[in-house]
């Protein structure tokens, strides 16, 4: 299967943390939403992906707040969702996930990177490529976007 880049203007002010290194954060806007994906590949070849949702671990009671709402299934299944949980603002963009002073960490047991944990699906909010099998989720997460 052949993709082709999404960036068709090259790089900008805007979207200039995407040829970063992978780990990169690449914070965005959508509508009047902040979106947070994750820089992958080689350094200086634009690519992400868009995260989703999560699984919330830590600072439930924070998120909560943010969100306003007390469902821990409706925290961050979303991207919008997500980064108002989060806080995630233009101040994260262009940080990297493993440099120790991010503020972002991404942890993921082990066991569930195996591929039979894995699922993937039509992608989702897109016109271009949307049939091709680009979205992946942990099987049976309830916290599945």
């Amino acid at each position: 299967m052949m993709l082709r880049p999404i960036i068709t203007r090259g790089k900008t002010t805007a979207n200039q943390s995407l040829f970063a290194k992978a780990g990169t954060l690449y914070i965005h806007s959508m509508r009047q939403h902040n979106l947070i994906d994750i820089v992958v590949g080689e350094e200086n070849c634009p690519g992400s992906v868009l995260i989703r949702a999560i699984e919330p671990k830590f600072g439930l009671e924070t998120m909560k707040l943010r969100r306003n709402t007390d469902n821990e299934l409706n925290l961050c299944s979303g991207p919008g969702k997500l980064c108002k949980a989060l806080s995630a603002d233009k101040l994260l963009d262009g940080k990297n996930i493993f440099d120790p002073d991010c503020v972002l960490k991404v942890s993921l047991p082990k066991e569930q990177l195996k591929n039979e944990n894995v699922a993937s699906g039509k992608r989702i909010g897109i016109t271009k490529n949307k049939d091709q099998p680009l979205r992946f989720y942990l099987k049976n997460s309830k916290y599945v976007s």
